[in-house]
């Protein structure tokens, strides 16, 4: 599950942002990939919670750009070979290479936050919410490991968020 250590960086993230955007990726049809989309639905209709799904990044770029963000989280699902449920949130997205962070998308995501960063001159920084996967096979629903740590994660923003309002 999520560690003091992990709460703490997400809370001083969201805090310290001044034009804060969530954007929440996955397929719902790949099992635990649709986790963004699940945290999403629970999420989307709390208006004082800057959220907004995508089926991959790349889909979304120019949405993001339009919404002129200083700090955007990607919540996504990812297989970095870890305990299933485990979270990984981070900032320095130096550590992100695609061999260590594979994801289902068609775009390799540090390409896509390349271009992120040139069209979006308010973007000062770029953070990863990644949640491991269990299972992406075909079908809906999460598995109970990765299901676990997404009412977690939607209990922790909807707090979080309710109280930086």
């Amino acid at each position: 599950m999520v560690m003091n250590g992990l709460n703490k960086s997400i809370i001083n993230t969201i805090k310290s942002s001044k034009r804060l955007l969530i954007v929440a990726l996955g397929n719902p049809l790949r099992r635990d990939d649709g986790v963004g989309y699940y945290i999403y639905k629970a999420l989307s209709s709390r208006k004082n919670i800057p959220i907004i799904y995508c089926y991959g990044l790349e889909l979304c770029t120019h949405v993001i750009a339009k919404y002129k963000p200083d700090t955007l989280i990607i919540l996504d699902a990812i297989d970095a070979g870890i305990e299933p449920g485990s979270l990984i949130f981070t900032c320095d997205l130096s550590v992100i290479v695609e061999e260590y962070l594979p994801t289902t998308h068609t775009v390799p995501l540090s390409m896509v936050i390349k271009y992120l960063r040139n069209i979006t001159p308010t973007l000062k920084s770029i953070c990863l919410l990644g949640i491991q996967v269990k299972d992406r096979g075909v079908g809906e629903g999460l598995s109970s490991e990765v299901e676990r740590v997404a009412n977690f994660i939607i209990e922790f923003l909807s707090s979080l968020f309710q109280s930086h309002s």
